[in-house]
């Protein structure tokens, strides 16, 4: 049984498909129910709702911050995560889903991938999270001008934009640094190799990368980068299971444009935690 949750926020693109998708969900006999939401915040409501009725497979219609905050909600349960995508993201593209059309066949074919979810300070994230000092303000994504490139141009950061961090490994090893920007990945956006951002989806590791030349947003963009233009970005990356982050001064963590932790921070991964129906990955 299908449960799709609509994001209302994406009605019109929905609109643009309602009348084929249903032709095609009724073909392959997967129709279900259809609800829509307004509000984000009422998304854990609408997934027990959709778990009390019975439903096996809850859809998450629209973009990627449903599709994230659905799939917090299905870690260690039974039912399965799909996603019927009205936009583009590292989500969709990781789990080979291709467009609205391709992603309603990989729906009736329903092939199961067990993915890994991270944690942090016991609650869960799928994709990334973003340090900032700012517990009002979302880190930025800058991408730089080609210009900029050509010159090696680096943004400046003020002083008072650093913090002084301490990453504690297990109790095996600790690291110091000063940082300006902080990301930790589940999937990591490396390149343009999408086979190692699939394999990062059960690789049970989590990725940490700082630079005290960046920005949070601007380290996660720079992920995209070669190992060269990382280095001289002062890019730090590490790939632990479980550790630990001290800050000198508060940081906070974002995930889907909001605020979910602060140091001190305890990280984990939950491996093979959440079902997701996803397309051929290899």
């Amino acid at each position: 049984m299908y449960y799709y949750l609509v994001d209302n926020s994406k009605r019109k693109e929905f609109d643009k498909i309602e009348q084929k998708a249903t032709e095609i969900l009724v073909s392959f006999d997967i129709l279900g129910e259809f609800d829509f939401i307004d509000n984000l915040a009422d998304v854990e409501d609408k997934v027990k709702g959709a778990i009390d009725k019975g439903f096996s497979t809850i859809v998450a219609v629209g973009g990627e911050v449903l599709a994230n905050k659905v799939a917090i909600n299905l870690v260690n349960s039974k039912i399965a995560l799909g996603i019927l995508p009205l936009e583009d993201s590292l989500l969709v593209n990781s789990l080979g889903l291709g467009n609205w059309k391709n992603s309603l066949e990989i729906l009736a074919a329903r092939r199961v991938l067990l993915m890994d979810t991270g944690v942090i300070n016991n609650k869960f994230f799928i994709t990334e999270l973003l340090a900032n000092q700012s517990p009002d303000m979302p880190p930025e994504i800058k991408q730089q001008s080609i210009f900029s490139k050509l010159l090696s141009s680096k943004p400046k950061i003020d002083e008072d934009k650093k913090n002084q961090i301490t990453v504690n490994v297990r109790d095996q090893y600790q690291v110091e640094a000063t940082i300006s920007g902080l990301v930790v990945t589940n999937l990591r956006p490396f390149g343009n190799n999408i086979e190692s951002i699939r394999q990062s989806m059960i690789d049970e590791c989590l990725h940490l990368g700082f630079s005290d030349q960046l920005g949070s947003g601007d380290v996660l963009f720079s992920l995209n980068s070669n190992v060269k233009e990382m280095q001289s970005k002062n890019i730090s990356l590490f790939h632990l299971q479980e550790f630990e982050i001290r800050s000198e001064k508060p940081l906070f963590f974002w995930s889907n444009n909001e605020v979910i932790a602060r140091t001190p921070a305890e990280l984990s991964v939950e491996r093979k935690s959440l079902k997701v129906i996803s397309g051929r990955l290899r």
